[in-house]
């Protein structure tokens, strides 16, 4: 390796200040990288979808989908934010991208061993489902373990401004667990649930070790620091902290569906709310895309920049997701006809939540306005709030009211994140203007 320089030899160190127009032709381009991969990637993800919701029907969908909602809240910690850590660092030529990756999984295997075991000690006690500990094995480290490994990958090349290699290891990903779907549909349907949770999480594996392969030949053998990783801890788990409380206000009702509703009205709230989301992903590529563009506009201009960038995606997010709203309220029956007769539920849930897109999207946005410019503690502490009355409100109307309670809990969870957002940046805009 050539010889580092003083900047990436001391990874936290100040960086000259340098005025530097944003590319926005370059903005363009890794957003459409990132736009056709992610739609790629939602047409496979819906593909499997579709499969494995018709295969297994409602009620064994319904105690997968409990599952993965146990391991989505986890699975932020696994890395403890290594990953966003590295994007920022590399973004700003903070730091070498082999050191920062090698910190990155030696970080995500040590912390997904724990995750993993403390998923399969909680999730069947929540659940109320002893016989879930070995779906909560296998799913849990297929999605805490390899999942994060494809990720991980996937933020190198977002700190390189390389979003094509990342999209591609989205959609290989999204593909190849497609692949293992059909297999499993076609020919061991009758297996049930743990054989495609074992295929899942080979699919996984397979993905992860490709993905290793391709980022190894472009940025060389991945190196390790311990003291660096350690250092960085604390910048990366004020990451892990926002994204654990993003998963718990998307996936917490799941869970408590799970436990106070049957598995049947489980599995359809589920497959409407993952429509939802397959939906919102042109937007979600759009911020991927953009990621590393609002660090260094925050490294170099502050809040000011990173408001001016984040304005320009939400005029294009809003007019999306109207007319995804409209789409979606309209469509709505064609979700039982792909599905099946066991999801006629779902047409109802997926027009109450047409609107939602529009709400993710402001918060979202504008969150990662904060992030870029260096408000990480203030957004992540804004999500623990917002994820702490998440989880009350579920658990206090979804008893009751079912998924009416639940849809209820997540229009005022995300509504009152993108409040908290727009009063912390209006805060920090009168301080800098005092």
């Amino acid at each position: 390796m050539p010889e580092l320089d003083s900047a990436w030899r001391n990874p936290v160190a100040p960086r000259p200040p340098k005025a530097q127009r944003l590319n926005f032709s370059q903005l363009k381009r890794n957003a459409l990288h990132m736009l056709s991969a992610q739609v790629g990637a939602a047409v496979l993800q819906g593909l499997q979808f579709i499969l494995i919701a018709r295969t297994l029907g409602a009620h064994e969908f319904g105690r997968m989908a409990g599952v993965l909602a146990i391991t989505a809240v986890l699975l932020p910690f696994s890395g403890v934010g290594a990953g966003n850590v590295m994007v920022m660092r590399v973004a700003r030529k903070e730091g070498e991208p082999a050191l920062y990756y090698g910190n990155a999984l030696m970080v995500a295997a040590v912390s997904a061993c724990f995750l993993v075991a403390l998923a399969a000690l909680v999730g069947p006690h929540f659940l109320r489902d002893p016989s879930l500990l070995a779906l909560t094995l296998l799913l849990g480290t297929s999605e805490i373990l390899f999942t994060k490994f494809v990720d991980i990958a996937a933020h190198v090349f977002y700190g390189l401004d390389r979003h094509a290699y990342s999209g591609s290891f989205y959609g290989l990903h999204a593909g190849m667990r497609l692949g293992a779907a059909i297999v499993f549909c076609t020919l061991f349907a009758e297996h049930g649930l743990l054989l495609w949770a074992a295929m899942h999480l080979g699919a996984g594996v397979l993905v992860s070790l490709i993905a290793l392969r391709v980022t190894v030949a472009q940025i060389g053998r991945p190196r390790l620091d311990a003291w660096l990783a350690l250092r960085e801890l604390k910048v990366g788990v004020l990451f892990s902290i926002g994204l654990s409380a993003n998963s718990v206000y998307t996936d917490i009702d799941k869970a408590v569906l799970a436990r106070y509703a049957s598995a049947q009205i489980n599995g359809q709230y589920t497959a409407a709310y993952r429509l939802v989301y397959m939906a919102f992903a042109p937007v979600m590529a759009v911020l991927m895309a953009t990621q590393g563009a609002f660090f260094r506009a925050g490294g170099q201009s502050g809040l000011s920049a990173t408001m001016k960038l984040a304005t320009r995606v939400a005029w294009l997010g809003s007019i999306y997701c109207i007319g995804l709203a409209l789409l979606m309220f309209t469509a709505a029956p064609l979700a039982a006809w792909a599905l099946g007769p066991q999801y006629t539920l779902s047409v109802e849930i997926l027009r109450a939540l047409c609107a939602l897109p529009l709400v993710l999207m402001a918060q979202s946005v504008y969150s990662e306005a904060l992030t870029g410019a260096n408000r990480q503690r203030a957004r992540s502490m804004a999500q623990v709030a917002v994820a702490a009355l998440c989880f009350a409100l579920n658990m206090s109307l979804a008893p009751g009211l079912g998924w009416h309670g639940a849809v209820i809990a997540t229009y005022v969870s995300q509504l009152t994140l993108a409040g908290l957002v727009v009063w912390i940046i209006w805060r920090s805009v009168r301080e800098q203007q005092a």
